[in-house]
């Protein structure tokens, strides 16, 4: 009588236990197809450094570097071709005195016809400095300029322009050096004679 009930009690059980394998082998399965996708929710999204958004916050980051003198840095996201092999002690000296940057903020980003070049215009604000000016705070100064952007390798790159186009001769790339002090960077040009878009005076 009680091997009867035990093999009947069996009997009971098995339909169970086969469904309950049954349900994890389909939470099983369920978790293989959905790893690839979690995965991929988890994978940080592509940055498009080559588009236009990129270009407007590099740009931005490139003036703010101007603005606080760090040239090393403007001269590593310069364009190697617009820099004609110049050392940074060059690069650094090619920026005038007379004017001092205040503010930079990205206007206008447009791509050109070649899509790997660009043009930015910026609103900038900056003062005249010059050594005999009685002003204690010069006034301040709101104008636009318009930079040269090209494409290298899905990097933006800033087309440098040489002060009143006085490019000086390369140097060898061991001879770079910081420059920044008893390097005498010479003037822009004066107020009366205001530079082109593009061309406006460097600090």
């Amino acid at each position: 009588m009680a091997d009867r009930f035990s093999l009947s009690s069996i009997r009971e059980r098995q339909p169970s236990l086969q469904s309950a394998q049954c349900r994890r082998h389909i939470h099983l399965f369920v978790i293989c197809l959905l790893m690839p996708l979690l995965f991929a929710c988890c994978k940080e999204p592509r940055v498009d450094t080559s588009s236009p958004e990129a270009l407007s916050a590099r740009a931005s980051e490139y003036w703010q570097h101007r603005i606080s003198a760090d040239f090393e840095k403007t001269y590593a996201m310069e364009d190697p071709e617009s820099l004609k092999g110049a050392s940074l002690s060059q690069y650094i000296r090619s920026f005038g005195s007379a004017a001092k940057w205040k503010e930079a903020v990205v206007h206008s980003v447009k791509l050109a016809e070649d899509p790997v070049k660009a043009l930015v215009t910026m609103k900038i604000r900056y003062s005249w400095v010059f050594s005999n000016t009685r002003e204690a705070e010069p006034p301040t100064i709101e104008s636009q300029l318009v930079d040269n952007w090209i494409l290298r390798d899905d990097v933006w790159y800033h087309v440098f322009k040489w002060p009143f186009g006085n490019i000086p001769e390369a140097q060898n790339p061991s001879s770079n050096g910081s420059g920044g002090s008893g390097s005498i960077p010479a003037d822009p040009a004066p107020p009366s004679q205001p530079a082109p878009a593009g061309d406006s005076p460097k600090p």
